[in-house]
């Protein structure tokens, strides 16, 4: 059986209004996915990272040798002070590093939901710090919700 995201994928020239379960549902679809994803690789948690926030290139390695070296783009951090932090709002970065999540404000209109747009850390538990790196995984988004 196919998921949410999935169906909805299929035509994304078709606008769908989602609310109250059906919302859940999607970002549950969300959640799962990256847990997915993470889970089909649990060895490059085991072996050292290595970031370039000029570049936004990614390198998974073990002393000289590297595993996987991908583009990719900072969306927050999540620390032991239980907050989260978008990164085109944190000064701490290099402008590259914010400029190139920028976009994730899009999903305040698409989500309707205000946390996107926040710029100071804000609380949030490990689960909504997940919720919101899958959903921004997701970005953009190929459905208006409301």
């Amino acid at each position: 059986m196919s998921s949410i995201v999935e169906r909805m994928n299929a035509k994304p020239d078709v606008q769908v209004r989602l609310t109250g379960d059906t919302m859940s549902a999607v970002i549950s679809d969300h959640v799962e996915e990256l847990d997915a994803r993470i889970a089909a690789y649990p060895e490059l948690l085991l072996i050292g990272q290595q970031w370039d926030p000029e570049s936004g290139f990614i390198q998974f390695v073990e002393g000289e040798d590297v595993y996987v070296r991908a583009k990719g783009t900072l969306i927050g951090s999540w620390g032991r002070s239980r907050s989260w932090r978008w990164a085109w709002s944190n000064d701490s970065l290099p402008p590259t590093a914010r400029k190139e999540s920028l976009r994730l404000k899009e999903l305040a209109q698409l989500a309707r939901r205000s946390e996107f747009l926040t710029e100071n850390a804000f609380p949030a538990t490990i689960v909504e710090a997940r919720t919101l790196v899958a959903a921004a995984c997701h970005h953009p988004f190929n459905w208006v919700l409301f």
